[in-house]
């Protein structure tokens, strides 16, 4: 959680026994810094990525609570428009690919966008070579596409795209699937505002075990 006063930006840290909460505060200073996401590599390493003076950053993580002393800064991820300020990190892995999208420009103009940089590991990141932005309106009511998380939709294959979007005062959700290029980079299938979009599909197989036995199609090792 980031918050600050007088300009300031703390980046807060809240745990809970349930992901519904309640949440309590478990580091209260963590880094100054905005936009800060943990991501744990799948060997195990815990990294967290925040926006900070240069652009994005990332500095491991030896436990949930601390950041190492030592950051690395993308020096080419960078939107670079009215303003060089680029934000919002969020990481995805692909099939072992690595893809990190990001924001950047004045968040007060209508370009206000989303670019996207493909990696060989969670710390080697360049822009992808075709598709940036990924996400851009600058006309209509609802303009300055940013702060873009990418996920795996419910059927476990879609990626999914969650962004904001700005009518002068305020902020909206949207959600659109992402495709992919010809040359095999991410890109974002909208933004589709106004329009009405089908459900997403479910997963081929699904199975909650909030049960007391692990049920007949599973063995206990």
């Amino acid at each position: 959680y980031a918050c600050g006063d007088n300009g300031g930006q703390v980046q807060s840290v809240y745990t809970s026994s349930s992901p519904l909460g309640p949440f309590t505060v478990a580091k209260a200073n963590l880094l100054n810094c905005i936009d800060g996401i943990p991501y744990l590599h799948n060997n195990h390493q815990l990294y967290f990525y925040y926006a900070a003076g240069g652009g994005i950053r990332y500095r491991t993580m030896p436990d949930p609570l601390n950041v190492s002393s030592t950051n690395t800064q993308f020096t080419n991820c960078k939107v670079t428009l009215a303003s060089t300020w680029t934000e919002a990190p969020h990481i995805l892995n692909v099939d072992g690919a690595w893809f990190m999208s990001y924001t950047g420009n004045d968040w007060t103009l209508n370009n206000y966008q989303t670019h996207i940089a493909r990696g060989s590991s969670p710390t080697n990141f360049a822009p992808q070579s075709t598709g940036n932005p990924v996400l851009l309106r600058t006309t209509g009511t609802w303009v300055a596409t940013g702060c873009t998380d990418m996920f795996r939709g419910p059927n476990m294959k879609t990626v999914v795209a969650a962004y904001h979007v700005r009518n002068g005062t305020y902020r909206k959700l949207c959600i659109d699937p992402m495709i992919w290029n010809a040359q095999g980079n991410l890109v974002v299938d909208g933004p589709k505002i106004g329009t009405s979009q089908t459900g997403h599909q479910l997963a081929d197989f699904s199975d909650y075990f909030n049960r007391t036995s692990i049920g007949g199609d599973y063995t206990n090792v």
